[in-house]
């Protein structure tokens, strides 16, 4: 993480784990016509869509991208797209999307894992929603032995990755934003902090905040 080693500097011990990996999987060539308004809500499927323009040789500016904030808004305007609309989280770009009552259909561009607020939202008000399934995300579990005081996830897939080989123990739980934290609560955490802003600097001064001694082994 951004920040870990001042921390480590401090006495910090961190333990790194890829309990999922995630793979372009776009289909050749799209079975339909994107449509113009372009829901983002990972950095991975930001990457898709751009592929996605490459390999049809389409023109970008014939989309506009709604998107989750912070780093797939910051990859989204760094290439460029016209950004119509930005919200922290999936559930909320969906209320953002209804504010325009103009927009009938968008594309949706997911993954294999994707979470159900978002096209649940828009369909149950009108909206068409054609999901564009254009990269996976696969669970790479291990087991955790050594001792540890906090555990860190960016993912609900993440978090059931761990839990396929692991218990739930009573540790302190941190959690890149609320859709996270819910997910870590849902499946049994007692609590789960989360970061001011979904960032991994934000991420570290919680952890800073949190722990008052300076050796805490982090799982992330």
């Amino acid at each position: 993480m951004a920040g870990e080693e001042s921390l480590e500097a401090r006495g910090w011990k961190f333990s790194h784990h890829d309990f999922i990996q995630k793979r372009l999987t776009i289909p050749k060539p799209l079975t339909s016509e994107l449509k113009e308004n372009i829901v983002l809500t990972s950095q991975m499927g930001f990457r898709a869509f751009v592929e996605i323009i490459v390999q049809n040789g389409l023109n970008k500016s014939n989309f506009s991208v709604f998107c989750t904030s912070q780093t797939t808004y910051q990859s989204v305007l760094s290439a460029g797209l016209s950004i119509k609309g930005v919200a922290h989280n999936a559930e909320l770009l969906a209320n953002e999307i209804l504010k325009n009552r103009m927009i009938t259909s968008v594309t949706f561009i997911a993954g294999n894992r994707r979470r159900d607020e978002l096209p649940q939202v828009l369909r149950q008000h009108g909206v068409a929603v054609h999901e564009v399934m254009a990269y996976r995300t696969d669970l790479t579990p291990i087991t955790i032995a050594e001792a540890f005081e906090g555990i860190v996830f960016f993912s609900p897939s993440a978090i059931d990755s761990f839990l396929l080989l692991n218990r739930i123990t009573r540790i302190s739980c941190f959690c890149i934003g609320q859709t996270t934290a819910r997910y870590a609560q849902q499946k049994g955490f007692e609590s789960a902090l989360v970061a001011e802003n979904p960032t991994e600097e934000a991420m570290v001064s919680l952890l800073n905040h949190h722990f008052s001694k300076p050796s805490v082994h982090a799982q992330e």
